[in-house]
């Protein structure tokens, strides 16, 4: 006698799914701050490029990380690195930003232009600032930032882009520590 069967198997896929998702927050995601990583900022600009929308680039870098890490060790700069993290957090509710490595941090966000931007990281750059002097940190905390504006036309790549804005940002600095030593 042959018979027509049907068998059903159910198998537990969810160990699976909680593995995919580590993989891409490993992918994904700074584990000190839980930032986006550099390789996904690249890749978000490269989307924010291909909507063809207006776009601001602040290209960010921690002043005195080596010092802190050096003099008071690495666990101090993580606390460091976590303080200015949370600071630029509050940049906007719509703002992406990547740890570009150790020191450096990627922000991009829409509905800005140069100008407000730079008002804005001066502001965060203040409170950082402060909450230095709050909690009585034996070093200052401080950032210097380059912001750049990315037009619906514009026709560089990702890395060009972040490298124009590291150049401001490098400018800022340059001006910075030559305000500090008149």
């Amino acid at each position: 006698h042959e018979r027509d069967s049907l068998v059903f198997m159910l198998t537990d896929i969810s160990a699976d799914h909680k593995h995919i998702k580590e993989l891409e927050s490993a992918a994904f995601y700074d584990t000190l701050t839980g930032l986006y990583n550099r390789e996904f900022g690249m890749k978000l600009m490269n989307e924010f490029m291909g909507k063809r929308e207006k776009f601001i680039v602040v290209f960010v870098d921690m002043d005195k990380l080596k010092y802190v890490n050096d003099k008071f060790g690495h666990l101090e700069g993580d606390k460091y690195i976590l303080a200015v993290a949370a600071i630029l957090r509050g940049f906007s509710p719509s703002v992406s930003i990547s740890r570009l490595g150790g020191d450096e941090f990627m922000l991009m966000d829409t509905g800005w232009d140069e100008q407000p931007a730079e008002m804005r990281m001066e502001e965060l750059r203040a409170q950082l600032i402060q909450r230095g002097h709050d909690y009585g940190s034996q070093y200052e905390h401080s950032l210097s930032y380059g912001v750049i504006g990315v037009a619906e036309d514009n026709v560089l790549d990702a890395s060009s882009l972040l490298a124009i804005a590291d150049e401001k940002m490098y400018n800022y600095k340059l001006a910075h520590k030559m305000q500090r030593s008149n």
